[in-house]
């Protein structure tokens, strides 16, 4: 991975995460072709009790991008295992059993991940198991996160341990923001839960377009969330349910979803257009 500051040299990193953590906002930071064992939750980003990332992103406005979206592989199973492996002895359910996630932007606005994939995240004792989650303050009620956009992405899990045993649970995952945001051409697919999650905002104000979504519990799931918001021209099939919208006293506060434009009684800025499910 490199770093890269306009009109300077890039210096080289032996991981993503070590050129994360080197990044100050407005740089980018370029992922050649590979497939990386992302291990932040291992080394400098210790989780306590709840799943850490492999990478982990709190720096704003910092820019990730893959040179390939097929090449780039950030891959949860074990250091040496082959790419997205379907082993169970491969994967890795994180630091004592918590479970991991993949990528991770963690109140940090103004983000942006392009052009890679993720896979093989699995969830454990401290839940986990996102392969792309732009969390803005998940369980804590209140939005911590402002603009950020993912584009050209795919997530997935080879890897199902079976009912209530590990497994990938979100594809791409947005908690606790209040946009603008962006989650345009992607692929999420095979997980226990959602291919794509939009979670805990009154007033989302995100788009999701170009998605495909399939092989999960739910194809699209929207706990909580609500006000300015647009599911577009996206394909949701082989799911057990296509597109769920629900309110829900969880962790995801503040319930209900509502579908309604701030300050109105009538008009709806939640859309849902041009999809096939």
């Amino acid at each position: 991975a490199q770093s890269h500051k306009r009109g300077t040299a890039a210096p080289q990193f032996h991981s993503i995460q070590a050129a994360v953590d080197a990044a100050r906002p407005g740089d980018w930071i370029l992922i050649a072709p590979g497939d990386y064992h992302e291990r932040g939750d291992y080394t400098t980003h210790k989780p306590n009790d709840e799943a850490g990332a492999g990478v982990l992103i709190t720096t704003p406005n910092i820019h990730l991008r893959g040179l390939s979206r097929n090449g780039v592989v950030v891959d949860g199973t074990k250091p040496g295992s082959p790419q997205c492996s379907s082993a169970a002895a491969n994967q890795d359910f994180g630091p004592d059993g918590l479970g991991r996630n993949g990528i991770e932007v963690f109140k940090a606005d103004g983000v942006t991940v392009e052009n890679l994939t993720v896979c093989n995240f699995l969830n454990g004792s401290g839940e986990g198991g996102n392969q792309i989650w732009f969390n803005g303050g998940d369980g804590s009620g209140q939005i911590g996160m402002g603009p950020f956009s993912g584009d050209f992405l795919s997530a997935t899990s080879t890897f199902y341990g079976g009912s209530g045993a590990p497994a990938g649970t979100y594809g791409i995952f947005t908690s606790n923001s209040g946009g603008p945001g962006v989650i345009d051409h992607s692929y999420a697919s095979n997980m226990n839960d959602a291919s794509y999650y939009i979670g805990a905002c009154p007033d989302c104000n995100q788009v999701l377009t170009h998605a495909h979504a399939e092989g999960s519990a739910l194809g699209y799931s929207g706990t909580n969330s609500g006000g300015h918001l647009v599911i577009e021209n996206s394909e949701w099939d082989l799911n057990n349910t296509g597109i769920v919208t629900n309110s829900q006293n969880n962790d995801d506060a503040p319930s209900p979803q509502v579908g309604l434009c701030p300050g109105s009684a009538t008009q709806s800025c939640t859309i849902f257009r041009n999809n096939l499910i």
